[in-house]
């Protein structure tokens, strides 16, 4: 069961003022509630258990994520800032290329042109190491919620969490960071979209 999070911890409320498309949005981030690992710079964690809810004293202002408090194993702490990196990954809804359900775009390793990928053939690229050296383990962040600004329509930009920027932590630690975020990958990729 969620629990409310403390209120220091900012990054965890995600703005949807600047979206025309309110509604898409948290539709989007609902479909992969759990399935992508969210990241806090504010309390240096990443949570991959976690629901998503519009608050209710003002549906449209935005969305916030409630990490399960009871699930530990699903937090992963002491994450500095410099371990996520940026990947120029994107989730986006197919109706942005005229196509139903998820697609992962972003360039192959070795390509110039970024290529579209239903999400679920994104995922298993992500997973044989198409996109970059080492293993891909998908992160979102605040600020990574976006919107099309012609078509209205929202998107997703994937960072992802350099283990061998994670000075502080054992092997036997990112062994169980990598784990625990493939997990939640697995199940992104057996989502219906």
């Amino acid at each position: 069961m969620s629990q409310a999070i403390p209120i220091s911890v900012k990054d965890l409320s995600w703005s949807l003022k600047h979206h025309q498309a309110p509604d898409q949005a948290f539709a989007l981030m609902k479909a992969i509630e759990n399935r992508l690992a969210v990241y806090s710079r504010t309390v240096n964690k990443i949570y991959t258990n976690y629901t998503v809810h519009k608050p209710t004293s003002n549906a449209t202002a935005g969305l916030v994520i409630l990490p399960d408090f009871s699930c530990y194993h699903d937090m992963i702490h002491n994450i500095p800032v410099e371990a996520i990196e940026a990947t120029g990954l994107k989730i986006i809804p197919g109706a942005a290329i005229a196509r139903d359900g998820l697609y992962l775009t972003g360039k192959l390793k070795g390509r110039e042109h970024s290529s579209a990928l239903p999400l679920k053939t994104g995922v298993k690229a992500m997973k044989m190491g198409a996109f970059c050296d080492g293993p891909f383990l998908p992160i979102l962040q605040y600020g990574d919620l976006r919107e099309m600004e012609k078509k209205q329509i929202p998107y997703l930009v994937l960072n992802r969490i350099r283990l061998d920027k994670l000075v502080g932590h054992s092997l036997f630690e990112c062994q169980g960071i990598s784990r625990n975020i493939l997990k939640s990958l697995e199940k992104l990729a057996q989502a219906d979209f």
